[in-house]
């Protein structure tokens, strides 16, 4: 099935973030042009004007209001059917003129004729021999311009019409013919001669040279087939580099006009962040510049980002009553957590305004309850709440899955656990969002379940677990380390500091990365040295000789007259010589170091130079602890002082140590660079021509495998002599320190300071934090725990020391945000979170009763977009138009022992159901919803798979046929020993297997846990066939036989009327 991630969860995944707008600071206005170099001397350009030209006219023909892809083709390949079978690969301008009739609603004179010069543009930009007749799928890609929807869905239908083949996948001739078709129509749609030889020799270029590039990069021979997967995975990975103007095909990233007047009205409704999910139910989630500002106050002037996760879920628990908080004693916590009588004090305001700061947390409440009156899930709750208070990312996960998990052996999560702590999360920040005003609770609790239900398949798609059916907090954290990041990117909020906190916002927004590497050649940045902190040069090289080490060094009085010129390139920077309010766009994050405006600056260039170490060293594969020995083997101790030291010579042969490919498979360049860069950190720490070793590891580790929370407490045993778990306050500044040493030898400006004021910065501002964690505890000894490290980090330590996040490695990748961005881009019109189709009423509603006979608390409903979904199933998979022998049968054959595995499952579906005969998005979205179904059937044991033989029953629903032939098959194959009769637990099975299914195609199953769901068709089967066995068996034999159910049914049709929705006909499909 396509990968889920595959382009779907990013609102501008691209790095060149001065080509598609970088995050607006307050007062700033949106560029007004896109510039793209497609070849050289030969750009394309979207300015203002070409965006307001293309809504408009997107906007009169009605295809922008919705995906129309599909639609455009059928009345172009309707037209097609007309003509001469054998030209239907060409398109001719009358055909064409013929579609577009019967595309267009009535329009007035003026309006009809604007929209047909700009369709007769883009025609004849693809008939450059000037015969009026075009490829018909190159024409139909271009269209897709035209069209809404994402960049995803688009990019999946171009691939679709060059699928030649009908595999899924497309040759490589094939693939640049896609590139060109889309690159006309960008050109044909903007201010750019698309009718000019020189920008068609270009686009010809730019295509056959990017589809190479992929071939390449993917190790594909040229006569392979590329699938869509594969493609996705390589513009995640770096094709947003490589084709950035790719991101054009979503329209709402295209430039706006706002004027200085207009631009301040615009700002509050500008999308700074954004992020979506692909069908069944589509999600895209936009936050505001607006929604951030009122977020921050909110939280800041509640002081809630000072309270711990574990108390405001201690106290939500405690007014809970089996499980579920009322808004009664929400609002009763609330008023523990935020004191209005406090909030008035501290603010000098009345109480009845700080009250009605307080109310405003009941907008998160709502978010949760999806039926008033009823309640929140507690657990969910505090969840969701955590977003607000104190810590950073990995703690407030941390706490959160010990909140959802019930294994308190192993602390794992099944998949529907899964479902429910990514649930949570995302209700929240759902919440966040001014765009919900807009969405009727069920609304917004369908948009969070679907893109709960998407991430978690994904997550136990990819994620190495030792269990099945379960998956543990490590194999979860290391599934979005190694990857996870790329679409789940919105986990990043859970940070405020980099988001939402005054002190943070505009210093730790985390832009999209600069489009350039760090070029270095002979240890020059952008044409100028760059020189490492501590020493002037490199000597000894780590793998190459002296020569290939060498760096250029310049005259300190120089160095000091650029320092006055202006910012230079990042690191330290104080604030009376620049001011941190103009920092330049190329910075990715500041961080204040001292009181006296000190600051760190790390621009985008330096993250680069970063991730490239550890690219072409992969650095990240190894362990810290496997760093630790490498240069421990290299060590001379000094047992006076207890310690091991290294000199260059021994730290460049542990550097060869653990990479001992690289010097046979770097280039010369390559290997320059890595000794230029690991010597940088190793002077970064050197004294008197040797630096100790604990410290080089500790600074080292930033580069290699571990979280954040592992690398510091690796470097914090690193440090604790006496093996006591206790630092002292010289030895926590020897351990902060090192970590900061690590951090300026990778900026360009800190190697242009002074040796002397480098090691004096660090020294000074790793002092501060030292005695701000002693001071926090006072211990006599002023001695400290890494527990209570840890504890001080999570209360204040993040927000005072932020630079620390750093020390996991992903959080330099300025791509691995490109999700989650934060501002810049064009807002989406309204930006409603949105969901397949239009949410809908309820439809059926079926009170089930429980084993006694008496009404259950479950009821069935029955949705439209229920229907909706049910409806595409079934017909776009064929499977209405298979008889219910066909289905069952291949799924008990595949399951000897009667239980049948989600691999077996999935080989049966894909017999069943051709990938070639669907679109990669209808793939994606019936893979979902099938393997919902296959859950809800799991046998109770989550080892054992689903029951195969009630599997196979419910199926039946899916296929042909009125109710009484599903029904009759349904009782032939429970009947085994072919005598014509059900005894009563045969019955039971029966009638169960034909409930779970109608659960199963509910969306409202998404909030039961397997166990429940199975209990609620469990209870109304049980007393069903209680009843029926009681009123028809005879002599005490308690069987009955399929006569003697119709016969039931006749009246039992009132009190389980959900039967009768086994006749598809009568509720799906349309007559």
């Amino acid at each position: 099935r396509q990968s889920p991630q595959v382009l779907s969860v990013c609102s501008l995944a691209c790095p060149h973030g001065a080509a598609l707008g970088l995050p607006l600071g307050r007062g700033e206005v949106m560029a007004a042009a896109f510039n793209f170099e497609i070849a050289e001397q030969v750009l394309l350009t979207v300015a203002a004007e070409d965006a307001a030209l293309l809504r408009q006219v997107s906007q009169l023909t009605g295809l922008g209001e919705g995906e129309s892809c599909g639609r455009v083709q059928q009345e172009v390949e309707g037209v097609l059917q007309l003509g001469n079978p054998a030209e239907r690969h060409r398109l001719t301008r009358r055909q064409f003129d013929g579609a577009v009739r019967r595309l267009l609603p009535p329009l007035e004179d003026e309006e009809k004729r604007l929209v047909e010069v700009f369709l007769g543009n883009l025609f004849y930009a693809y008939d450059r021999e000037s015969r009026e007749t075009v490829p018909t799928s190159e024409l139909l890609v271009g269209l897709t311009l035209l069209s809404g929807g994402s960049k995803t869905s688009k990019l999946a239908f171009a691939f679709s019409l060059f699928d030649e083949q009908g595999q899924d996948a497309i040759e490589q001739v094939a693939l640049a013919r896609m590139f060109s078709a889309l690159l006309t129509a960008l050109f044909a749609c903007t201010t750019g001669d698309v009718f000019e030889q020189s920008v068609a020799d270009a686009v010809h270029k730019c295509a056959v040279r990017t589809a190479l590039s992929i071939y390449m990069e993917l190790d594909l021979m040229d006569h392979e087939l590329l699938d869509f997967d594969s493609f996705g995975a390589w513009y995640n990975s770096s094709g947003y580099e490589a084709a950035p103007w790719l991101e054009l095909l979503d329209t709402t990233k295209w430039p706006t006009s706002t004027n200085d007047s207009e631009s301040a009205s615009h700002l509050d409704s500008q999308a700074m962040i954004s992020f979506d999910f692909p069908p069944p139910f589509a999600v895209k989630v936009t936050i505001t510049e607006g929604d951030v500002g009122a977020l921050g106050k909110l939280v800041e002037s509640t002081c809630m980002h000072f309270k711990s996760p574990s108390e405001v879920a201690t106290l939500f628990q405690q007014h809970a009553q089996e499980g579920l908080l009322q808004r009664q004693g929400f609002d009763a916590c609330m008023r523990r957590l935020v004191p209005p009588k406090d909030v008035a004090q501290r603010l000098g305001m009345d109480i009845s305004e700080a009250a009605a700061l307080s109310e405003v947390f009941s907008s998160f409440f709502v978010a949760f309850e999806r039926h008033e009156g009823w309640g929140v899930d507690v657990m969910e709750l505090a969840v969701g709440f955590s977003l607000l208070c104190a810590g950073n990312k990995s703690d407030k996960l941390s706490h959160a899955w010990e909140l959802i998990s019930t294994d308190a052996t192993t602390g794992s999560l099944t998949r529907r656990g899964l479902w429910r702590f990514l649930r949570s999360f995302l209700k929240m920040i759902m919440a966040v969002s001014s765009t919900v005003l807009e969405l009727t609770a069920e609304q917004l609790a369908s948009t969070a379940d679907s893109g709960a239900v998407w991430t978690a398949a994904l997550v136990f798609d990819e994620a190495e677990r030792a269990e099945k059916n379960s998956i543990t907090f490590d194999e979860f954290a290391e599934w979005y380390t190694v990857g996870g990041y790329k679409v789940a990117s919105w986990f990043e909020l859970l940070d405020l500091s980099k988001w939402v906190l005054s002190q943070d916002r505009g210093s730790l927004d985390s832009e999209p990365a600069g489009a350039q590497v760090h070029p270095y050649t002979d240890g020059e940045v952008n044409g100028q040295p760059h020189l490492n902190g501590v020493s002037g040069d490199v000597d000894g090289g780590v793998w190459g000789s002296e020569e290939a080490a060498a760096v250029h060094e310049e005259d300190e009085d120089e160095k000091d007259e650029e320092l006055e010129d202006g910012w230079g390139a990042g690191g330290w920077q104080e604030e009376e010589e620049a001011g941190i309010s103009n920092l330049p766009k190329d910075v990715a994050f500041t961080f204040q170091l001292t009181e006296d405006g000190q600051y760190l600056m790390v621009k985008r260039d330096d993250a680069e130079f970063v991730l490239r170490m550890a690219s072409l060293s992969s650095s990240g594969t190894l362990t810290c602890d496997a760093l630790y020995d490498a240069l421990l083997a290299e060590s001379t101790p000094n047992e006076d002082a207890g310690v091991h030291a290294l000199d260059k010579a021994g730290y460049d042969r542990a550097i060869r140590a653990m990479f001992p490919d690289i010097g046979s498979l770097a280039s010369g360049e390559e290997i320059k660079f890595l000794t230029f860069g690991f010597s940088n950190v190793y002077y970064a720490l050197e004294i008197e021509d040797r630096a100790l070793t604990h410290e080089v590891a500790c600074a080292l580790s930033m580069f290699f495998a571990g979280s954040k929370s592992q690398k510091l407490q690796f470097g914090f045993t690193l440090f604790d002599s006496d093996e006591d778990n206790c630092l002292s306050e010289a030895e926590l500044q020897q351990f902060l320190g090192a970590i900061l040493a690590a951090l300026s030898a990778c900026t360009f400006q800190s190697a242009q300071r002074s040796a002397d004021k480098t090691t004096a910065l660090v020294q000074h501002a790793s002092s501060t934090l030292a005695r701000d964690v002693v001071d926090m505890y006072a211990h006599p000894d002023r001695r400290t725990t890494f527990e209570e490290f840890g504890q001080w980090y999570n209360v204040t330590g993040f927000q005072i020391a932020p630079w620390l996040e750093l020390l996991d490695l992903s959080k330099w990748n300025m791509g691995s945000w490109a999700a989650v961005h934060m501002g810049g881009e064009e807002a989406d019109g309204p930006g409603n979170p949105t969901r397949a189709g239009d949410a809908s009423d309820t439809r059926y509603s079926f009170i089930l009763m429980d084993s006694t006979g008496e009404p259950s608390p479950f009821t069935l409903s029955i949705t439209d977009a229920d229907v909706a979904s049910i409806r595409s199933l079934v017909t776009k998979t064929g499977l209405f138009d298979q008889a219910p022998s066909a289905v069952s049968g291949p799924l008990l054959e595949a399951a000897p022992d009667g239980i049948l595995s989600k691999s077996a499952f999935d080989r049966c579906v894909r017999r069943l159901i051709p990938s070639s005969s669907l679109l990669k998005d209808e793939q994606n979205a019936f893979t979902v919803l099938l393997s919902s179904i296959f859950y809800n059937f799991e046998a109770g044991d989550e080892e054992q798979g689903a029951d195969a033989l009630e599997l196979a029953v419910g199926m039946a629903v899916l296929c042909n046929g009125d109710k009484s032939s599903k029904l009759r098959y349904g009782w032939h194959i429970l009947d085994q020993d072919h005598d014509g009769c059900l005894d009563q637990a045969e019955l039971m099975f029966f009638l169960r297997s034909f409930l779970r299914m109608l659960i199963a195609l509910s969306f409202q199953s998404i909030d039961l846990e397997l166990l429940e769901a199975k209990q609620h068709a469990t209870g109304m089967a049980s007393w069903l066939s209680r009843v029926i066995v009681d009123t028809f068996s005879r002599a005490g034999d308690d069987l009955v036989t399929f006569d003697d159910f119709a016969e039931w049914y006749l009246e039992g049709h009132q009190v389980a009327p959900w039967l009768e929705l086994l006749d598809l006909s009568k509720w799906v499909l349309p007559k």
